[in-house]
């Protein structure tokens, strides 16, 4: 393996930080100007990509931040249901399903008049359950952002789907 420059060492360290070819170029000390161009080049060179893949592995190690990890908790925020901790008294199997959407659930005892306590719930469907269901969503390939090419017999094929995909045919 090639051996880097102490410009490029200090490239591989830099991108880790955030991951932007362009950031990290200029940090290490290249132009501003040509930062994007470098970077992007940088990345492509074998001994450089080498380096990055070791230095993430050893982040990994040291942070315990794992993909498997991460896709772990990501996935008890998206199917975590609020009637696995907290009894809301649900009549049937379908009002439980229901409550898998509940994000926040919070209670609040006040006290009647005859002596009793009547119980106010506000219920929260939150952002943070779609965002978590949208992640698990890419991760397993449920959901496309790029329109893959691929040759067969020296011809491209594209296959487009939904509505555009009907249009085409």
């Amino acid at each position: 393996m090639a051996k880097l420059t102490k410009k490029q060492k200090r490239f591989c360290e830099e991108y880790i930080v955030d991951l932007s070819a362009k950031n990290a170029a200029i940090r290490a000390g290249y132009s501003a100007k040509s930062a994007a161009d470098i970077g992007c080049d940088l990345l492509k060179d074998e001994a450089i990509a080498a380096e990055i893949d070791v230095q993430m592995a050893e982040l990994s190690k040291r942070t315990g931040i794992t993909a498997e990890r991460v896709l772990l908790e990501i996935s008890k925020i998206a199917f975590c249901n609020p009637a696995d901790i907290v009894k809301l008294n649900l009549d049937d199997e379908k009002d439980r399903e229901k409550a898998s959407a509940i994000a926040s659930i919070k209670t609040k005892e006040i006290p009647t008049r005859g002596g009793g306590i009547a119980v106010e719930r506000e219920i929260r469907i939150g952002d943070n359950k779609i965002k978590a269901l949208e992640l698990c969503g890419k991760h397993i390939g449920l959901f496309k952002d790029k329109i893959e090419l691929g040759t067969e017999g020296g011809t491209i094929k594209v296959e487009l789907g939904g509505e555009l995909g009907e249009w085409a045919k």
